[in-house]
């Protein structure tokens, strides 16, 4: 895989993502085993954009957070995807 041959070669402190869950999946195992902080970006549907509707929850460590209010950049260790 590109990703694990660039960062054996490199000095990488951290790794920013967006994009599909299943992206999220692979760079939150991808930090784990190389001990990388990461964060994602994650996308919802906002119906009102300010927290009132609670229509863009994410299930994190810390319980439900609303992404447009609360996010919608994430450490992807908290998130649950």
């Amino acid at each position: 895989m590109l990703i694990k041959q660039e960062l054996e070669n490199l000095d990488i402190e951290a790794i920013y993502t967006c994009g599909s869950n299943r992206i999220g999946r692979l760079f939150k195992d991808i930090c784990k085993e190389y001990n990388i902080e990461g964060y994602i970006s994650l996308e919802e549907n906002m119906a009102c954009g300010i927290g009132v509707c609670f229509g863009c929850i994410c299930k994190t460590k810390q319980g439900n957070k609303r992404v447009c209010t609360d996010g919608p950049v994430f450490n992807i260790e908290d998130v649950e995807i």
